[in-house]
């Protein structure tokens, strides 16, 4: 069933939901309350206009004092952009002007309306997003901001995360993986091995 981003993982901790679908970011919060099976690697990415009018880039402090839209309950809404808000006032440079909305959709329309001057969220759906919007917004240059894996969300222990895992491990390990990929226009630098599904061991913050 579709729902809110932000309601997800307190439905998978009270029994709601079985699993969740949604490009999670894997952090060591999150790993205290569910668990995950990963299926790619990416950062978070900022989409602006396009031709980036405005010079953006999340790795620059150039997003300091402009709007920038964010999905709610998201790690870019409730970490990365906050974070990024400190750096700009610590820099002396105001803060960012977050946007909250409920669904990506309608952040990327923010956008695309010029109600906002970008959109931070998970960098490869970025890139797709905008393909699938006429290119109207593009990814900002720059680095992907911290990167870590992508995953399947599960409550905490349940029964499902060994098979889910095994599945997600089958299809990283055959052709289909890369046909996937190709199909969405991710790229080669986000793939993971079969022993990376699991494997959270590196993740510390």
């Amino acid at each position: 069933m579709a729902a809110n981003f932000d309601t997800t993982l307190p439905g998978l901790s009270s029994g709601k939901y079985d699993l969740s679908i949604s490009a999670y970011g894997v952090t060591a919060e999150r790993l205290e309350k569910v668990d995950f099976a990963s299926y790619l690697a990416g950062g978070s990415g900022l989409a602006v206009a396009a031709g980036n009018p405005e010079e953006l880039s999340l790795t620059d402090q150039s997003v300091c004092g402009k709007k920038v839209a964010v999905q709610m309950g998201t790690l870019q809404a409730l970490t990365q952009l906050p974070d990024l808000s400190a750096e700009c006032e610590e820099a002396g440079k105001p803060e960012i002007d977050v946007h909250m909305y409920p669904t990506q959709s309608d952040a990327n329309l923010a956008l695309t309306a010029g109600r906002v001057d970008g959109t931070c969220a998970d960098s490869i759906s970025l890139t797709y997003q905008g393909l699938l919007a006429n290119n109207e917004f593009e990814l900002a240059p720059g680095p992907e901001y911290d990167p870590q894996p992508t995953a399947i969300a599960l409550p905490k222990g349940s029964a499902l995360t060994a098979p889910v895992a095994e599945a997600a491990k089958q299809v990283i390990d055959s052709p289909v993986y890369d046909q996937i990929n190709a199909k969405w226009h991710i790229p080669d630098s986000a793939k993971i091995s079969p022993e990376e599904v699991l494997d959270h061991s590196a993740i510390t913050d």
